[in-house]
């Protein structure tokens, strides 16, 4: 399909974004109005709008009044070239926005958007009670399925420079592989391991190449769905975490709980991880002295709450912690209050989190058990040691 000038300019110059035209557009409308006197020039904008309409690459109107000024001086031609047809535009792959489309429908939590119709935009990633969403830099390119590798293909030099522009910041970034023919098979990359070594123009290694076992289903999704929310909002707290941690100390050798007044300023993902990480604390503490095999409860019931046994550090310390109590005669029991209506609820990628979670705690030696009842649902983790004493961690 043949292209506006207009479009292919906005590619060429990274100015697919509104905000970043925006920004263009309005310094050249104060120039405009400073040489001719046209005050009119200096407040002229572009709404989002009309630039989404502008730029999907095959309006066939033409801006009129200051717009087509600011437009002409912009990018260094008239409006009717701008907004013509070109005759031999190099296009990006074909069926992106129903690639979109697809991962999109297959998993709600995501959303992909692609300014312009073209190969790059940004990947929205939307939590559901736990988690705060977060967003990445996203690229989409074809692939041709060769043996356990998925060789990028059919790039040209334009497209290829247009790779390197987006691997080229230091950013949270992925590489999306659409399988030939196939808009529904697609790979995911971090552009972060692509980015060692950034990809030349012209790679004498030969083409670059997702491996196929990075196919984008419902575990890899649902990996991707955790760790990038979890990364991401642990990130934003870092600062307040690091200075937290040095009270932790001064918290569990007092006799009665005392959170501090700083947790309420942190995100929900922060709040998670330093509760979190004093409870086991708090736990491993208490359970120091303990003779018999303790018997634990747990609340997760998602994928969700369940993802940061998969990702936390000091959740893994803490099962091998427990191994203490491991014998050929005795093992500690985690039970799960999993009601059949929570797990209707959840998506299926959340339920692989859930699994992986109880497969990384029978690894570790842990036999899990479930009880369904729903009227169980609100009773408070705790690890109990029969006879002895029970150690709530909420």
């Amino acid at each position: 399909m043949r292209r506006t000038l207009f479009s292919l300019l906005l590619r060429e110059r990274d100015l697919l974004g509104w905000e970043a035209f925006c920004v263009h557009f309005a310094a050249i409308g104060r120039e405009l109005a400073r040489e001719t006197g046209n005050r009119r020039l200096a407040t002229a904008s572009v709404g989002r709008t009309t630039f989404d309409r502008w730029s999907s690459g095959t309006w066939s109107g033409r801006p009129r009044g200051e717009a087509a000024q600011i437009l002409e001086r912009m990018l260094g031609y008239t409006v009717e070239e701008l907004f013509s047809l070109t005759p031999d535009a190099g296009e990006p792959a074909a069926g992106l926005e129903s690639v979109a489309a697809r991962i999109g429908s297959r998993w709600p939590t995501s959303t992909l958007l692609l300014p312009a119709g073209g190969p790059a935009g940004i990947w929205e990633i939307s939590g559901r009670q736990r988690l705060d969403g977060t967003s990445a830099a996203v690229h989409l390119l074809p692939v041709i399925r060769r043996g356990e590798e998925a060789s990028v293909h059919g790039l040209d030099q334009d497209g290829l420079r247009d790779l390197e522009r987006f691997l080229r910041p230091a950013r949270r970034g992925f590489l999306v592989g659409v399988e030939e023919g196939r808009d529904d098979v697609v790979y995911v990359r971090d552009a972060a391991a692509a980015r060692r070594p950034a990809l030349p123009v012209a790679s004498a290694a030969g083409p670059m190449s997702i491996p196929s076992a990075y196919l984008l289903d419902d575990l890899s999704y649902g990996i991707l769905w955790a760790l990038t929310q979890l990364d991401d909002g642990l990130l934003s707290d870092d600062q307040a975490l690091d200075a937290e941690q040095t009270l932790l100390e001064t918290y569990l050798s007092l006799p009665r709980s005392a959170p501090s007044q700083l947790l309420v300023n942190l995100s929900t993902i922060g709040s998670s991880w330093m509760g979190s990480a004093f409870c086991a604390r708090h736990i491993q503490q208490e359970l120091l002295d303990a003779r018999e095999v303790p018997i634990f409860w747990t609340r997760e019931q998602t994928g969700e709450e369940a993802a940061c046994w998969l990702f936390f550090r000091h959740k893994l310390e803490y099962l091998r912690a427990l191994e203490r109590f491991h014998g050929a005669t005795a093992q500690t029991v985690r039970v799960f209050c999993l009601p059949e209506s929570a797990v209707a609820h959840s998506e299926k990628y959340e339920r692989v989190l859930l699994l992986l979670a109880i497969a990384l705690m029978e690894r570790c030696g842990i036999r899990v058990r479930v009880v369904p009842k729903t009227e169980y649902s609100d009773v408070d983790g705790v690890a109990l040691v029969p006879g002895q004493r029970a150690v709530v961690a909420n």
